[in-house]
Protein backbone atom coordinates (compact mmCIF):
# COMPACT_ATOMS: atom_id res chain seq x y z
CA UNK A 1 0.00 0.00 0.00
CA UNK A 2 2.85 2.40 0.69
CA UNK A 3 4.32 2.10 -2.81
CA UNK A 4 1.20 3.38 -4.66
CA UNK A 5 0.86 6.25 -2.18
CA UNK A 6 4.50 7.21 -2.61
CA UNK A 7 4.07 7.10 -6.39
CA UNK A 8 0.92 9.21 -6.17
CA UNK A 9 2.63 11.88 -4.07
CA UNK A 10 5.61 12.03 -6.40
CA UNK A 11 3.39 12.40 -9.47
CA UNK A 12 1.31 15.08 -7.75
CA UNK A 13 4.43 16.96 -6.66
CA UNK A 14 5.90 16.89 -10.16
CA UNK A 15 2.58 17.91 -11.68
CA UNK A 16 2.24 20.89 -9.37
CA UNK A 17 5.41 22.45 -10.78
CA UNK A 18 3.41 23.76 -13.73
CA UNK A 19 5.65 22.20 -16.33
CA UNK A 20 5.84 18.83 -17.98
CA UNK A 21 8.36 16.57 -16.29
CA UNK A 22 10.05 13.67 -18.04
CA UNK A 23 9.48 10.67 -15.83
CA UNK A 24 12.32 8.15 -16.26
CA UNK A 25 11.51 4.57 -17.17
CA UNK A 26 12.04 1.70 -14.75
CA UNK A 27 11.88 3.88 -11.64
CA UNK A 28 8.34 3.19 -10.45
CA UNK A 29 7.45 -0.24 -9.15
CA UNK A 30 4.11 -1.70 -10.23
CA UNK A 31 1.83 -4.72 -10.27
CA UNK A 32 -0.70 -3.40 -12.84
CA UNK A 33 -0.84 -0.52 -15.36
CA UNK A 34 -2.91 1.60 -12.95
CA UNK A 35 0.12 1.74 -10.61
CA UNK A 36 2.11 3.64 -13.28
CA UNK A 37 1.97 7.30 -14.34
CA UNK A 38 -0.37 7.91 -17.34
CA UNK A 39 2.24 7.65 -20.12
CA UNK A 40 3.81 4.45 -18.76
CA UNK A 41 2.72 0.79 -18.63
CA UNK A 42 3.64 -1.96 -16.20
CA UNK A 43 6.03 -4.67 -17.33
CA UNK A 44 4.91 -7.36 -14.93
CA UNK A 45 7.97 -9.54 -15.56
CA UNK A 46 10.17 -6.91 -13.86
CA UNK A 47 7.42 -5.08 -11.90
CA UNK A 48 8.50 -1.67 -13.25
CA UNK A 49 6.86 1.08 -15.34
CA UNK A 50 8.10 1.68 -18.90
CA UNK A 51 6.88 3.48 -22.04
CA UNK A 52 6.39 0.21 -23.95
CA UNK A 53 5.03 -3.17 -22.90
CA UNK A 54 8.21 -5.06 -23.89
CA UNK A 55 11.81 -4.09 -24.65
CA UNK A 56 12.72 -3.49 -28.31
CA UNK A 57 15.98 -4.92 -29.60
CA UNK A 58 17.43 -2.24 -31.88
CA UNK A 59 20.06 -4.67 -33.17
CA UNK A 60 17.63 -6.81 -35.14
Amino acid sequence: MRKPLRTLWLVLALGSLGCEAEIPEGVFGCEVDDDCPPELVCRTNVSRCFRTRSPVDAGE
